[in-house]
């Protein structure tokens, strides 16, 4: 299964939620639901424990009120709550917005981390239970949104990364379903996609992605698009990682827009001369 563009996505799902139906609700799978949910929290407490990275937790619930607040410096880099935002390191990630359908978490149930990559890259992390039952009705979504700005004016941001645990796991008789991350970023024409199926043959899966934008910015505004369809399976993800890489402009490439910005401003001269 491909997930590079969201065409590919779109038809996928329409073939899963054709193809796959909900099993009735026997003791067996209700046992193995529940033995899925402890090792997925199993799970999460290990990634947290071994992210050493990872510092400054605030719930979403609190970054939308503008109640985050705390500060901790952890390796030279400090994470501070700003009531409706995160510091961390050079970088503010505030204006966040969140919305749930069927069986995603609320707000009070995803935590908001800051988070260095084993690159250096600043960035987040969105813990919590995403996923959709095969006893509920209807896929379930989440809608992450946020805006990430450099504080440093040497800095630009050049690149977005994205990594999360996204699974159907292969329970016998309860193994279909699907989940996705897609991200998008206003004005910008870049799409990233993360996500995980099974059809019942076996779980297809991609875990990680990255984009490239043709100019390095000083903010972006981003879209965070969860979504989950369940056959007779449980598809579930814990945690979604969100990195940024930068640069600082070269020289020459300020140069060269400085000219050409005092060579537009002669024309504009030459051509209001021309007039008179």
């Amino acid at each position: 299964m491909a997930w590079s563009t969201i065409h590919d996505f779109h038809n996928a799902t329409t073939r899963w939620n054709n193809s796959l139906h909900v099993e009735d609700a026997q003791m067996s799978v209700r046992f193995a639901m529940k033995s899925v949910r402890g090792l997925g929290l199993a799970l999460v407490a290990v990634l947290l424990l071994s992210a050493n990275s990872a510092r400054a937790s605030f719930s979403m619930f609190d970054l939308i009120a503008g109640t985050a607040t705390g500060t901790e410096t952890v390796n030279g880099v400090t994470y501070i709550g700003v009531g409706n935002g995160i510091i961390v390191g050079d970088k503010l990630f505030n204006g966040f917005s969140y919305t749930a359908s069927g069986d995603m978490p609320a707000a009070t149930g995803v935590n908001v981390l800051g988070i260095h990559d084993l690159a250096g890259n600043i960035g987040l992390r969105f813990q919590g239970g995403f996923n959709d039952s095969p006893f509920s009705a209807g896929p379930s979504d989440a809608l992450i949104g946020y805006t990430v700005t450099v504080l440093d004016p040497r800095y630009l941001i050049t690149d977005a990364h994205i990594f999360g645990n996204p699974t159907v796991p292969n329970l016998p008789g309860a193994n279909t379903g699907i989940i996705s991350v897609t991200e998008t970023f206003s004005g910008q024409p870049n799409i990233m996609v993360i996500g995980a199926a099974n059809t019942g043959t076996g779980l297809t899966s991609n875990l990680t992605d990255q984009t490239f934008f043709r100019t390095p910015v000083r903010s972006l505004t981003v879209q965070k698009d969860i979504f989950a369809l369940a056959g007779n399976g449980f598809p579930q993800m814990s945690f979604v990682d969100q990195t940024f890489s930068q640069i600082v402009p070269e020289p020459s490439s300020l140069a060269l827009t400085g000219f050409g910005l005092l060579l537009g401003g002669l024309g504009v001269y030459r051509r209001r001369g021309a007039t008179k």
